[in-house]
């Protein structure tokens, strides 16, 4: 539980800098900032905060993952966390029955070359 926490708090510190960016987003200045980071790792934690919102709705919070998910991904950690927690939490608030899956899979990118 402390755990769970502590994820929480990191993400409410994080997400004061969103707001800050909501501005930058209006004249088209935002910035991505990719850095390697551990996918898989972050959607777990994202999930686990999110685990007792849905059991107080009394459904299901779920994660599937493939086995070719790359250990590490360039990504823009926090853009990434801010749209997978609106995207897991509206999930959550709008589901009265069953419950909401979170599948994570790898797919890789085949560019065709132009003959």
């Amino acid at each position: 539980m402390l755990e769970i926490a502590s994820h929480c708090a990191e993400f409410i510190i994080s997400h004061v800098g969103n707001f800050l960016d909501i501005s930058k987003l209006e004249t088209s200045k935002i910035e991505l900032c990719a850095s390697p980071t551990e996918i898989l790792e972050l959607v777990r934690k994202i999930v686990c905060m999110h685990r007792f919102k849905a059991e107080n709705k009394q459904i299901f919070l779920r994660l599937n993952a493939t086995d070719n998910i790359p250990q590490l991904a360039m990504i823009d950690n926090s853009r990434f966390t801010q749209v997978l927690v609106n995207l897991v939490s509206n999930a959550i608030k709008f589901t009265s029955e069953g419950g909401v899956i979170v599948n994570v899979y790898f797919k890789e990118n085949n560019p065709t070359t132009a003959a």
